[in-house]
């Protein structure tokens, strides 16, 4: 029988071990960005998880490990942007946004 010190996933007095890549936290907006993006061009209906990776240039399989489904991805991508996530973004999504403040769209 092995010990626990033995076992990569044992807890120790931290909590679990973590095994694997840290994760890559300019994934996040990226993922964020693309989904509005595609989101006014293409709307919810045509709104794919695999065009969202195409664009983005993150796996599938990155998306799915941070939501569930393309719901909770709209909703985090426009909780995103209504908190302020649009100062992170290209100068052209900025931009964007910034006229839709002024334009009142």
């Amino acid at each position: 029988m092995a010990s626990a010190s033995s076992d990569s996933r044992a807890v120790g007095a931290q909590g679990p071990s973590v095994v694997g890549r840290p994760r890559d936290t300019s994934r996040g907006p990226a993922i964020l960005e693309a989904t509005l993006s595609l989101l006014t061009e293409v709307g919810y209906e045509h709104l794919s998880m695999e065009a969202v990776a195409g664009r983005s240039g993150a796996a599938k399989t990155t998306i799915y490990r941070r939501y569930r489904d393309k719901a909770a991805l709209v909703v985090a991508a426009v909780e995103h942007r209504t908190q302020g996530g649009w100062s992170r973004c290209s100068p052209q999504a900025t931009a964007a946004a910034a006229d839709e403040g002024t334009t009142g769209r």
